[in-house]
């Protein structure tokens, strides 16, 4: 079994300072996955996702990939899942999520200086995505990118784990016997730090 880490943004980001920040390129994902996937010795391949999503074009190529690849595939939510990481998590013949994870969609952000035309047609495309992967409807995910949904095991989530499993989002839930309190954390990066390091430290 081989193991992926998306661990981190998807794509490059500029800071408000300029600065480019690189994150996990969508198109050499996509080459060392087809790679692996075609090796006679791999069985299966796990995906471990940690991550405050990104670029919604190499979201695309990570998505497709682990969704087109011939041989069975967990996606596996070892922390967050957040914008684009939450509905490439949805990429996965079979979809787990940890006991202290969370799950979060909302509207096409990333991209929106591309116009309101290109950022419908992305939220369009991102609203077939995921009602195609779950018990949802257009209309309903519509809604839930709209208002910003948070799938979690805290008081302050929108849908608890279970429910999330109910809705088809995801097919087990990863039973680690942590709790982890996260009410203050409001930056997504340091909500993805905290969840490496607990990783990190398992």
């Amino acid at each position: 079994v081989a193991t992926f880490n998306l661990h981190g943004q998807i794509g490059d980001t500029i800071n408000k300072d300029g600065e480019l920040i690189r994150g996990i390129s969508g198109a050499d994902f996509i080459n060392s996955f087809q790679y692996i996937s075609e090796q006679p010795e791999i069985n299966a391949i796990n995906i471990s996702i940690n991550s405050t999503g990104g670029s919604v074009l190499d979201g695309y190529s990570i998505f497709s990939a682990i969704h087109n690849c011939l041989k069975p595939t967990a996606t596996i939510i070892d922390g967050l899942a957040a914008s684009t990481a939450g509905w490439v998590a949805l990429a996965g013949k079979k979809r787990i999520i940890s006991d202290f994870a969370s799950w979060m969609t909302h509207d096409v952000t990333d991209e929106a200086d591309a116009g309101d035309k290109i950022k419908q047609i992305f939220k369009d495309s991102i609203v077939t995505i995921i009602s195609g992967n779950s018990k949802k409807t257009k209309e309903q995910v519509t809604e839930m990118m709209n208002k910003e949904i948070w799938v979690s095991n805290s008081t302050k989530a929108d849908f608890t784990l279970e429910q999330a499993v109910e809705m088809g989002l995801f097919d087990e839930i990863k039973n680690t016997g942590r709790i982890v309190k996260l009410s203050n954390v409001k930056n997504l990066s340091k909500f993805a730090l905290i969840y490496n390091k607990l990783n990190q430290n398992q």
